[in-house]
């Protein structure tokens, strides 16, 4: 394990010696599960870059959805040099060109996965491999459970419904599934996505996702138009309310205070933060 997961991990988690654990060889589309939502905007971006199509549109999401993650501080956990969006684009893209250019060594970091195979830390290295198909390497603490960052961790962060829905339709078209799945199990029954193909409906209901051989072309077109994907792809843009722009604004203020004011705690306390 030494060398192998970052400093910041093992003393977030307090991990040691005698934490127990089991290395393996997996295929990454194991790690693309509800519990990690954000790996979809990864993807979404790794996609835009190889196959130049839809950049701006998966940039615009690729940032909000950074930004919901850390509250608006954008500065990554435990390595404070890679601050700002600017150098978070540049991490990716050199990520990319090393699985482009065969460069990626699986052996030199292993991707560390709780008890569930809920994924620790590097969702970046994991995006491009599910991308690119190539396998990695896993750690996994039996002991450890981490966190969930799903649909309902980035509604409650205020993510724009536009992004999250483009977010569940991306999972969709890259995880390979063929029966029904929920992608939270913390939202109420009314307002669950569920992997059936049905169009969003009125008020706080959204239900998206759909595969090529699942449903016919005119169920996938008003699918397509109630997430406004043709509208995002022609435009690559996304446009929200007044009124969502202005609540948004306010929990997205009030978030950052808070995070702010416990990262400054945790500094005093020299915690990892």
């Amino acid at each position: 394990m030494e060398n192998k997961i970052s400093a910041y991990l093992k003393e977030y988690y307090k991990l040691d010696r005698n934490t127990s654990y089991e290395v393996k060889e997996v295929d990454p589309q194991m790690l693309l599960i509800p519990e990690r939502l954000d790996l979809a905007a990864k993807l979404s971006y790794i996609q835009s870059k190889v196959e130049k199509k839809n950049e701006v549109l998966a940039v615009k999401l690729y940032d909000a959805h950074i930004a919901a993650f850390q509250d608006g501080i954008i500065i990554e956990s435990g390595n404070e040099k890679k601050a700002g969006m600017e150098k978070y684009h540049k991490s990716l893209e050199h990520l990319i060109q090393d699985f482009i250019e065969e460069r990626f060594d699986k052996e030199r970091y292993w991707i560390p996965v709780d008890k569930r195979g809920v994924l620790l830390d590097g969702a970046h290295r994991v995006a491009c491999a599910i991308y690119f198909k190539k396998p990695i390497k896993i750690i996994q603490f039996h002991e450890i459970n981490g966190y969930d960052y799903d649909f309902y961790y980035f509604k409650k962060r205020a993510l724009e419904l536009e992004y999250l829905a483009y977010m569940a339709n991306i999972f969709f078209e890259y995880k390979e599934i063929s029966s029904p799945i929920f992608l939270s199990k913390h939202i109420k029954s009314d307002s669950k996505i569920l992997y059936d193909g049905v169009c969003k409906e009125k008020g706080k209901k959204i239900k998206v996702g759909y595969r090529s051989n699942s449903i016919n072309e005119k169920r996938k077109k008003e699918l397509r138009n109630c997430l406004q994907i043709d509208r995002m792809e022609q435009k690559q843009e996304i446009s929200v309310s007044f009124f969502e722009k202005c609540y948004i604004k306010i929990i997205r203020f009030i978030r950052n205070k808070y995070t702010r004011g416990i990262r400054y705690i945790k500094k005093q306390l020299r915690m990892p933060v």
